[in-house]
């Protein structure tokens, strides 16, 4: 089954809002969103439990040169 989120709505929220789901863990960035939309509230997760993810980067061999380009730009300071 597919649903389309309703434009300006998170996918956290809609389904919440449809009976999907009692709450939803999200990322920090979706917070401005959210905090205009007065049905929901947002708890922020204290530090013990909120988790820094570590990202890794890897490329197929042999390396495209797009790839390589893609992979540059993400690295670069």
């Amino acid at each position: 089954m597919t649903h389309n989120v309703p434009p300006g709505m998170t996918a956290g929220s809609y389904l919440i809002r449809s009976g999907q789901s009692d709450m939803h863990i999200g990322y920090s960035s979706y917070l401005p969103l959210l905090l205009n939309q007065p049905d929901l509230h947002v708890v922020v997760v204290p530090p013990p439990y909120n988790i820094t993810a570590e990202y890794m980067l890897a490329l197929l061999n042999p390396v495209s040169p797009e790839a390589r380009l893609l992979a540059d730009a993400i690295l670069s300071p």
